[in-house]
């Protein structure tokens, strides 16, 4: 065992004081299970990181950062490197720096912490950004950090607002008996969760259940929900098979023609661009034409490009949806065969 010095001694003293352990209890309510582990018996690291949290809770970002930054040497074990990602990722995103945030949270992943707040802003920043594959990752690693044998009463909430986001992202991938079995799950924790309904109705409108579409959406109706408008139009939407989440769409044949007529006659010009490695001009442009196709996309297409040699892939991201995936079926059946040296791959 450490034999502690006259500074460590000092320094337990000063973490021990009313002073700070009113601070330190207070921020060991909110995020206990990753700041408990981390720094054991390094009290003068707890005092800097009690600092760096009360600069947080009152937004001084730049000090909190600035102190977190000095920490950072002081990162020994697992559990010290997942606490200090977690933080400086969460001075990130009170910021509204969403893309450093995801980059913290997510390599704080690596150390296997037991706090299920870093794991569920990445499942629903990926579920808004239509990334499900991620989203579902984190949705099961956000519900993996419960035990639910002793849930606490604010545990219960969000442990079944978890299962009631994680029902829909399944909705969205097209994993309908999980996603049943993620609602049941959260009914069976706590009765009531916001938009949880919406998302059932959502779900069953997706397997084509019309009757138990109309009687949620009378209950919603009848209890003055905020959700039932929106609630309502997407899955008559949805019902009504014109929704390209889940439903084909039309796609107009002639500007797909154009498409490959403009993308053949500047094969070339792509090709430069690929060698220069310009590829933001490229998928740019590609995006660009793409849209006017594509006119039912309320987000950013995602294309992706893998040069090799004197062959090209591009990729085209679905987003689980039906709609999208079969305009880009059409497009690729009609490519020329003019355009050997490129392929066309469609992914989620």
């Amino acid at each position: 065992m450490k034999k502690d010095n006259l500074v460590d001694k000092i320094a337990k003293k000063s973490f021990e004081s009313s002073a700070i352990q009113n601070s330190w209890l207070l921020h060991c309510k909110t995020f206990g299970p990753i700041l408990l582990p981390a720094f054991k018996e390094d009290y003068k690291s707890k005092i800097h990181l009690c600092s760096a949290l009360n600069l947080i809770s009152n937004h001084k970002l730049k000090e909190a950062l600035k102190k977190l930054s000095e920490l950072k040497e002081k990162c020994i074990t697992d559990e010290d490197k997942a606490c200090w990602l977690f933080f400086t990722g969460l001075c990130y995103e009170i910021a509204g720096m969403k893309d450093e945030m995801l980059d913290f949270y997510m390599e704080a992943t690596a150390y296997h912490h037991k706090f299920y707040m870093p794991y569920a802003k990445v499942a629903k920043t990926a579920h808004t950004d239509g990334v499900f594959d991620i989203a579902k990752i984190y949705y099961d690693l956000a519900i993996n950090c419960f035990d639910e044998t002793s849930l606490i009463s604010n545990d219960n909430f969000i442990l079944a607002s978890l299962y009631s986001n994680y029902a829909s992202c399944l909705t969205m991938m097209h994993l309908y008996d999980a996603a049943h079995d993620a609602l049941n799950n959260s009914k069976r924790i706590i009765h009531e969760v916001p938009g949880r309904d919406a998302a059932e109705i959502i779900l069953y409108a997706a397997q084509e259940n019309k009757n138990m579409v109309l009687e949620l959406l009378n209950i919603m109706q009848l209890n003055e929900n905020p959700y039932y408008d929106v609630t309502k139009e997407m899955a008559e939407s949805i019902l009504n098979h014109k929704h390209p989440h889940f439903n084909i769409v039309y796609i107009d044949e002639e500007q797909i023609i154009d498409f490959w007529n403009w993308f053949s006659q500047n094969e070339d010009y792509f090709v430069q661009l690929i060698l220069d490695e310009d590829y933001h001009v490229f998928i740019t442009m590609i995006h660009e034409k793409l849209t006017k196709i594509f006119t039912f996309m309320k987000r950013d297409l995602d294309i992706g490009i893998i040069p090799e040699n004197i062959f090209y892939e591009i990729t085209f991201a679905d987003f689980y949806m039906v709609g999208l995936r079969f305009g880009y079926e059409k497009l690729i059946a009609l490519k020329p065969d003019s355009l050997k040296k490129w392929n066309f791959v469609i992914e989620h």
